[in-house]
């Protein structure tokens, strides 16, 4: 059986689950079955997807060498749906922490060299705890709600790069930006298929990011 990889919409609808689920205040658990079914068996694609998102969610605390963000007891603080239970659970919670502020200081933090020694294929799970934490410390520091903190890093993570009516399956002559796929790299009038996770929830906070969407019930 040839083995289905993961594509740029499964990577939206992952984006546009955690964080819609974060900033209606959903919990881990309700998002967590919703992301399920989106992660491959044995692959750490959602997992570096969340983390992507929770070091997005450290720069957008304001964090750096000269005002920290304090991870000492930070999932007592702003974790109190976590399940880590077992030392191998608290050890993979603590690793996806640190891997998270490794990546908002641009070192990777080799994860297949972590993971390979799991026995559990849930680096994934741990990264929507971290995610959760970071966003969660990141809306403390800054005095914003989750949801506008949710709001923020959709932003900055994915946005059109103009003011577009998007309809599911829509194609359009315009830059789809990533940041896996800088501007620079794109043909100037390059055609883009907009995936239709983009543009279905209500509750979107890739909407209010700077995607116009049509009304609840449009689609």
């Amino acid at each position: 059986m040839t083995r289905r990889e993961p594509t740029d919409d499964n990577r939206h609808e992952a984006i546009e689950t955690a964080l819609n689920g974060l900033a209606c205040g959903d919990h881990l658990g309700d998002i967590a079955a919703r992301l399920a079914p989106l992660h491959p068996r044995n692959n750490t694609f959602m997992g570096e997807v969340l983390l992507d998102l929770t070091a997005d969610a450290i720069a957008a605390s304001g964090a750096n060498r000269q005002a920290p963000l304090q991870v000492e007891g930070i999932r007592e603080r702003y974790l109190p749906d976590g399940i880590a239970h077992s030392k191998a659970q608290h050890d993979k919670s603590k690793y996806v922490l640190r891997a998270a502020a490794m990546l908002h200081g641009g070192v990777d933090p080799g994860l297949l060299d972590e993971v390979q020694w799991w026995r559990t294929d849930d680096l994934w799970y741990w990264s929507l705890e971290a995610l959760a934490t970071y966003v969660r410390a990141a809306a403390d520091r800054t005095e914003q709600s989750v949801e506008s903190m949710c709001r923020r890093i959709a932003n900055d993570t994915t946005s059109p790069s103009s003011t577009t009516t998007l309809h599911s399956g829509q194609s359009i002559d315009a830059h789809f930006l990533r940041r896996d796929a800088p501007v620079a790299d794109m043909p100037i009038g390059a055609h883009w298929e907009i995936p239709s996770s983009v543009v279905r929830s209500r509750c979107s906070v890739l909407a209010d990011a700077g995607w116009r969407t049509l009304p609840p019930g449009s689609c």
